[in-house]
């Protein structure tokens, strides 16, 4: 099982078919997500979980990504990540 939600699972959670409308139907259940580089979707299966258990996700560093060389890169180059 994968540790996000496949398209048809983000379907049927949020009975949306198009992005824009699954977007907006993810906001309001205040369900965390994140858009691919190829426009897609992506919405953790351990935060849809936690969210329809009645709590909110609980950030685990040692579960999450490490984003830290995106910021230091961003930062060497004068950006803000």
């Amino acid at each position: 099982m994968s540790i996000r939600l496949t398209r048809g699972e983000v379907v049927e959670l949020t009975g949306k078919k198009t992005r824009p409308a699954q977007e907006r139907a993810l906001d309001a259940m205040r369900i965390p997500f994140v858009v691919d580089g190829l426009g897609k979707i992506c919405v953790s299966r351990r935060a849809v979980e936690e969210r329809l258990a009645g709590g909110k996700p609980e950030f685990d560093p040692a579960t999450e990504p490490d984003f830290s060389v995106f910021e230091q890169r961003a930062a060497r180059h004068g950006r803000q990540a």
